[in-house]
């Protein structure tokens, strides 16, 4: 597989690994059937950790791979560039439990997207001191599942401030440790943004109009702004974000090309505002989508 420009690595429930697939060692005695399906035991579970990279590839690497891809669930623990080189990579989608050395650099990434991560010390380590010496174009992050890493503040700034400083298209699903007011400072420092999907759960706040600091290049909008179960309700300030998207995206000269957006439906009876958004995106030549959307956005 030397022209190899693209892996997608997928959880695997049937089959039995190869015996070159495991990045710890064998017991000297262990019989035949061991070590082709070898696994740790406790009183009530069996594990296994697979290091597919070098089962994959038991020889050279492949020197021109330009996308690698996890998905995974949380459960399952994969080993990264144990073969794979990560200074050629363009593209990089990580998911499930994500073990990789420290100091990995990776100068021709564009495009990284998080997805249900519970690996990689994300928490314990700023994001640029994991993914080292790129610049992206593009990020996406989805919590995927209740036990996976939240972005929050401190994440989201070391994006912006390092590796993310250029980024066209930022994508952030199931955010709820993150405060508007960084939302807005970061936004406010993305110049070159022209596509931004933010689903947003409040707890607590939603003081500040980040929709104000996207950048005037803007032409993708998406927004998903509901109350966490538990938290009360911030219909003024919810107001306020679709006051703010009339006035500085919908209005905006030269038009954006889409807006999809889902806020509580009695926003939309107030003022006549579904009404005159409708005509206005018709108009303008707009596309505009009211309800339901982060099902169809890729991460």
């Amino acid at each position: 597989m030397e022209s190899l420009r693209c892996v997608r690595v997928f959880d695997c429930r049937q089959g039995i690994p190869a015996p070159g697939a495991f990045n710890f060692p064998l017991p000297s005695d262990a019989r035949p059937i061991t070590r082709a399906l070898y696994c740790s035991c406790t009183a009530s579970k069996k594990f296994i950790r697979l290091s597919f990279e070098r089962a994959m590839f038991p020889g050279a690497p492949p020197s021109k791979l330009k996308a690698y891809a996890l998905h995974l669930d949380s459960t399952t623990t994969a080993s990264l560039f144990d073969k794979i080189p990560s200074d050629r990579l363009e593209t990089l989608r990580i998911s499930g439990n994500a073990k990789m050395r420290a100091g990995l650099k990776f100068p021709a990434l564009r495009h990284l997207a998080l997805h249900g991560v519970t690996g990689i010390d994300l928490d314990r380590r700023p994001l640029h001191e994991n993914i080292i010496g790129c610049e992206l174009e593009s990020f996406a992050y989805s919590m995927g599942e209740r036990m996976a890493f939240e972005i929050r503040d401190a994440t989201l700034k070391s994006l912006i401030g390092g590796i993310g400083k250029h980024l066209r298209k930022l994508v952030l699903l199931d955010c709820s440790r993150v405060s508007s007011e960084a939302l807005m400072v970061c936004l406010g420092e993305l110049p070159d943004l022209e596509y931004f999907a933010l689903a947003l759960v409040t707890v607590s706040e939603l003081r500040y109009d980040f929709v104000a600091s996207l950048s005037s290049k803007l032409l993708i909008l998406k927004l998903d702004i509901r109350n966490a179960w538990f938290a009360s309700p911030l219909p003024d300030e919810e107001q306020r974000i679709c006051d703010s998207t009339e006035t500085n995206f919908l209005r905006r000269r030269p038009s954006p090309d889409e807006l999809q957006i889902r806020v509580r439906d009695t926003h939309w009876t107030e003022d006549g505002r579904e009404g005159r958004w409708r005509d206005l995106s018709v108009t303008r030549g707009i596309r505009l989508l009211i309800g339901p959307w982060t099902a169809n956005e890729e991460v």
